[in-house]
C-alpha cells in the first residue's frame, strides 16, 4: 500500500486511558485514501467517515460560537474601560 494515501490527523485529547473503546474521544485518526476507511490509532476503531465529519463540524460550530461570545465580552470589556477613562478624565480637570 501507497504511504501517500494516508493521512494522520492528530488533536489534542485528555490524558485518560482509551481501554474502553466508547470513551476514546479518537484524537488520532489514520485516513486511508485506497480503501477510503478512518482509523483511530489510539483505541483501534474504525470510524464511519460521515460520524467523523459530523464532528469535525459540530466543534468548529462551537469554536465560532465560542469566538463570537468572546468578541462581545471583549467589546463591553472595551466600553467599561472607555468610560473609566473618561470618568477618570472628568474628576481630573480642574
Amino acid at each position: 500500500m501507497n504511504d501517500n494515501n494516508i493521512l494522520l490527523f492528530r488533536r489534542k485529547h485528555n490524558s485518560s486511558s482509551c481501554n474502553d473503546k466508547r470513551a476514546c474521544d479518537h484524537p488520532r485518526i489514520k485516513l486511508n485514501r485506497a480503501t477510503r476507511t478512518l482509523l483511530c490509532l489510539r483505541c483501534g476503531e474504525q470510524i464511519d467517515p460521515f460520524d467523523h465529519c459530523w464532528r469535525l463540524a459540530e466543534t468548529g460550530e462551537q469554536l465560532m460560537v465560542d469566538i463570537r461570545q468572546l468578541k462581545a465580552e471583549r467589546d463591553k470589556l472595551k466600553q467599561e474601560v472607555a468610560e473609566l477613562y473618561a470618568q477618570k478624565n472628568e474628576k481630573n480637570k480642574p
